[in-house]
């Protein structure tokens, strides 16, 4: 899993600095006529135009430094695996939490599963898309729908008794979705996360070893 290293939450005190010096609005007092008093005007200034400057010079060192993670990111998945899960998040929804929406826009979501997809049609990989619904809540081992608050980082099962980190929970149920829409593209081998499936052994009678790719990787949204 890679963690969401938050390039503009980090930038942002330079950019919250470089914005007030932008903000202040160089004035000079001339006389009005008309009204028979001074009035401040507003002008412009080189220095105006460096701080503009300034500001998105910021924002571009923002952008290229996610872009670049990005691209290496799908690239280290295309490399590594045949097949690709991700949850098919509805990003513009997500971002009407205003607790969340900064987090969820610095992660860039959108722009990696279309990295991701771009190559994986160039190698020959496969990319998945599947229903968030539940993937969280969902028991991974009976299929129960076990409620958590986002606070609560360990899923434990009442109705079977697992106890496992809720994000592994949450991807053995996106990878059991990814392969279900995935059945008979790959030949499979034994794999680790396949391994990992086994061990949970719930629902798992409806796959079948030599049906699914030996290199499986499944994609949770990141970290907030």
């Amino acid at each position: 899993m890679e963690d969401n290293p938050k390039y503009l939450v980090k930038s942002e005190r330079k950019l919250s600095r470089k914005q007030r010096k932008l903000s202040k609005v160089l004035t000079t007092s001339s006389w009005d006529l008309e009204n028979l008093r001074f009035s401040k005007t507003k002008r412009g200034s080189d220095n105006r135009t460096k701080r503009r400057f300034e500001v998105s010079k910021t924002h571009r060192e923002v952008r290229e430094q996610r872009t670049d993670l990005l691209h290496k990111i799908s690239h280290k998945l295309i490399n590594a695996y045949d097949l690709i899960v991700f949850e098919d998040l509805k990003i513009r929804n997500m971002l009407k939490n205003h607790h969340l929406a900064k987090s969820i826009s610095d992660a860039s979501w959108s722009q990696l599963t279309n990295f991701v997809s771009y190559k994986a049609e160039e190698a020959g990989r496969r990319v998945e898309f599947v229903n968030p619904k539940n993937t969280s809540q969902e028991c991974s081992n009976c299929g129960k729908i076990v409620k958590k608050s986002l606070s609560q980082r360990v899923h434990k099962c009442p109705f079977c008794g697992l106890i496992m980190d809720r994000d592994q929970n949450a991807a053995i149920n996106i990878l059991k979705r990814g392969l279900q829409k995935s059945k008979g593209f790959l030949i499979c081998q034994k794999s680790k996360i396949f391994e990992q499936l086994k061990n949970v052994g719930q629902g798992l009678s409806e796959f079948k070893l030599e049906e699914f790719s030996k290199r499986t990787v499944i994609q949770e949204a990141p970290m907030l």
